[in-house]
């Protein structure tokens, strides 16, 4: 952009925010100052001896052995393997649920692609060996497009931001400016900005902790600006800045005829106060870019603490190191005068006299530096083996030394909160519950770091949430992640037909909330093995959780696996559908399949034959009864009925040979006789599944 034409608004600009600068330096130089010292301390090589120790040593030996770092090295692993996951909850009656789980999968979408990891565990680091560290949000827009997305950034120099000092809030939620600066070389700084006339960054008059002969500072300047506004009521329900509709009111009110768009009308308005954050990118010498205003709550600068305390108002904050800066210099001193004690104990002097090594002075000068294989000498004659030399007993190493570095290393250990286990040091004859506890209050020591961390990415997640609807504010689709870090793409801000949005993430409030935890892969490792551990003592948990103990395996091929174990849990029910996707529902049992229209028609003629074969039968039953009815009123002809009945159905059956005359009893039986070879009767050859059944024919 165009530098302002005004150079008084452009001079009144920058000699603010140099004025803030140099206040919020002032303000914050003992917490600075400490914290350059501290850091400097464990990164910078030899920095755990002092120039003034180094002279008074005179050339003597100055070892160092960094037993702080490791302590800092064990918070640093427990915060990578427990890293606070930030959760968006509905927080009045036009939040939904749904968005609040959009909001979530689009923060961790945000987050992975601007690799926000990094830049929690930069900030992180810093405030556990300084004292405090920061990141920063902002949005840019897409490469190729109109569309803006929101990137999470590391700060890799805390020193470089500067906060309002006035702020009260422990994250700097109420801070009125911000700024971050940099210092670039004067031909970088040509190359980014030509526009800038180079008499305008000369020396003359020029404040040099902004402009050098060979860099110049840059800074990216936020204010607070108090602006009023106009809140208006829909007839939807919802609250909107009336400025952004009042353009468009009348069209809103009466869309045009065939739209599909329903009419929306404003209710009531009301006069509200309010704040932007005014942006500028500024040097020494005038405006480079700017000003952008963006409808946001908070400046999106994200500081970090360790340990904070306030002194007679004055807040001070420090790491993990400030306390074990001392015992681990007395550590350092103990043992290099171990070492020196120990080392001279090889160069123990001789006794000798002169008349002793007389023409072999040389060899017994250079005795204790060379190392030779032997030493000749003159021997007296009067003293046992000739008087050979001998060594001044070797001395000891004083006691108070070595009891000294102990001392000095279990200072480290008090001051750091680690002691033995919590550094992965054995226990002798500890039990397994006793070392887990003991590292449990090792972690417990150091939880103020994480707790701090935690609220400083719940801030960041409010920043999220107030930046969202302002940044992803028109109809497009975006990637979400689950907790799993499966992907999903969604909708939002889409317009229906009644004139509805559809996921319209300007609307409700919602608030977050962090959980510190292991990582998803840790936490999917844990529960596996939770699940096998179940599952080999009982038979249940394998047939019904054999799924999930895939779900959670860490393997190429397990989702494979996964899929395939769901497939009879599925037909048998043990999953309920809610819990299916779209191509598991096809899996469930479906009923009979549907007729095809031939197999209807045969089932239609079907039916109406079934129905009239049994309009017939009634019919004839009622016949049958009416016939019934009448003969009873007639015995005798019922009874010459059942007669003439009878001889009809016996002469049948004797021309049918079904019946025939028990030559024994001289009685007609139900069965067929049949001769045998003497032309008699054979009673074995009747059918035996036959039962005879004899009659009376008189």
């Amino acid at each position: 952009m165009a530098r302002p034409s005004n150079k008084e608004v452009s001079d009144k600009l920058v000699a603010e925010a140099k004025d803030c600068f140099s206040k919020g330096i002032s303000a914050d130089s003992h917490n600075r100052d400490l914290a350059i010292e501290d850091i400097r301390f464990i990164d910078e090589e030899g920095a755990q001896w002092s120039e003034g120790d180094r002279k008074n040593r005179a050339g003597r030996p100055c070892y160092s052995f960094d037993r702080t770092s490791i302590a800092i090295d064990q918070v640093k692993g427990d915060q990578r393997q427990n890293t606070p996951q930030i959760r968006v909850l509905p927080a009045d009656s036009k939040s939904d649920r749904k968005i609040a789980n959009i909001y979530a999968g689009l923060i961790r979408s945000i987050e992975r692609n601007s690799s926000a990891r990094t830049a929690y565990n930069t900030g992180f680091d810093f405030a556990l060996k300084g004292g405090f560290g920061a990141w920063r949000v902002y949005p840019k827009y897409v490469e190729d497009s109109f569309d803006q997305e929101i990137c999470i950034a590391r700060i890799e120099n805390p020193f470089t931001v500067v906060w309002d000092p006035s702020a009260k809030d422990f994250l700097k939620r109420d801070a009125w400016w911000g700024m971050v600066t940099e210092r670039i070389g004067r031909a970088q700084f040509t190359a980014h900005y030509p526009d800038m006339p180079e008499s305008d960054i000369d020396m003359a008059d020029r404040d040099t902790d902004w402009i050098t002969t060979e860099e110049i500072r840059i800074c990216e300047f936020y204010k607070r600006i108090k602006k009023k506004k106009i809140l208006a009521l829909l007839d939807d329900g919802r609250v909107i800045d009336y400025d952004t509709i009042k353009v468009i009111e009348e069209e809103l009110r009466n869309p045009p005829e065939g739209s599909g768009i329903a009419p929306v009308r404003v209710v009531k308005k009301r006069e509200a106060d309010g704040t932007i954050i005014r942006w500028w990118k500024l040097c020494g010498a005038g405006i480079l870019e700017g000003p952008i205003d963006y409808e946001w709550k908070y400046i999106p600068l994200v500081p970090v603490y360790g340990r904070v305390s306030n002194i007679e108002g004055k807040r001070k904050y420090r790491g993990l190191v400030r306390k074990a800066k001392d015992p681990q210099k007395a550590y350092n001193a103990s043992r290099t005068a171990e070492i020196e004690a120990v080392a001279m104990v090889p160069r123990s002097p001789y006794f000798v006299t002169p008349a002793q090594i007389k023409g072999y002075e040389n060899m017994w000068r250079e005795a204790n530096g060379k190392n030779p294989l032997f030493l000749f000498f003159n021997p007296v004659k009067d003293l046992p083996n000739g008087g050979k030399p001998s060594r001044e007993a070797m001395p000891d190493v004083p006691t108070a030394l070595v009891a000294l570095s102990q001392q000095a290393q279990d200072d480290i250990k008090a001051a750091t909160g680690k002691f033995g286990p919590s550094l992965g040091e054995p226990q002798q004859g500890e039990l397994p519950g006793a070392i887990r506890q003991r590292n449990t209050e090792g972690d417990v020591s150091s939880y103020e770091f994480m707790d701090n961390l935690s609220e400083s990415i719940k801030f960041t997640g409010e920043i999220l949430v107030d930046m969202i609807p302002r940044v992803y504010d028109g109809q497009r689709t975006i990637r979400i992640l689950g907790i799993d870090n499966k992907e999903e793409f969604v909708e939002i801000n889409q317009r229906l037909p009644d004139g509805t949005l559809l996921n319209d993430l300007s609307q409700g409030r919602y608030d977050i909330a962090v959980d510190i935890g292991p990582a998803y892969t840790t936490q999917r490792q844990m529960a596996a093995d939770n699940l096998m551990r179940l599952a080999s003592a009982s038979e249940i948990v394998q047939q019904i959780a054999s799924d999930l103990i895939a779900k959670n395996l860490d393997f190429d091929g397990a989702e494979e696996l996964e899929r395939r174990l769901r497939i009879p849990l599925i037909q048998q029910g043990i999953i309920p559908p809610d819990q299916l996707t779209d191509d598991e529902k096809a899996m469930l049992p479906q009923g009979p399949p549907q007729p095809s229209p031939t197999e209807q028609a045969l089932l239609g003629k079907l039916q109406a034959d079934t129905a009239k074969s049994a309009a017939q039968a009634q019919e004839a039953q009622v016949k049958a009864a009416q016939a019934v009815a009448d003969l009873q009123m007639q015995p005798a002809q019922l009874q010459k009925l059942i007669a003439d009945t009878m001889g009809q159905q016996l002469k049948n059956l004797l021309l049918a040979g079904e019946v025939g005359q028990d030559p024994r009893t001289g009685k007609y039986a139900l069965m067929k006789y049949m001769k045998d070879d003497q032309g008699g009767y054979n009673e074995l050859a009747f059918p035996r599944r036959r039962t005879p059944v004899t009659m009376d024919m008189q």
